[in-house]
């Protein structure tokens, strides 16, 4: 994982708005993929044919969405 790190991040910071990146920090999204990952790791393991890569890059395209629904959208649907 720590080979990916910079590539990991460049991904996040290239994907990130004004807004996420007001609240998130790029770092705080790829220690976050990093985590899901060894979460998965075992159900990545059943997929012989998906390199690892690509894997987490998918996986650090999740949490950036979650990231975004958490900080971006959850304001917005705020009653105050």
């Amino acid at each position: 994982f720590a080979s990916m790190r910079d590539e990991l991040k460049a991904f996040v910071d290239r994907r990130m708005n004004a807004v996420l990146r007001r609240r998130v920090d790029s770092s705080d999204i790829v220690q976050e993929t990093h985590v899901e990952a060894l979460r998965q790791i075992d159900e990545h393991r059943q997929i012989p044919d998906m390199p690892v890569r690509a894997w987490l890059i998918k996986t650090a395209r999740h949490q950036l969405i979650n990231a975004y629904r958490a900080h971006v959208t959850a304001e917005r649907r705020s009653l105050d």
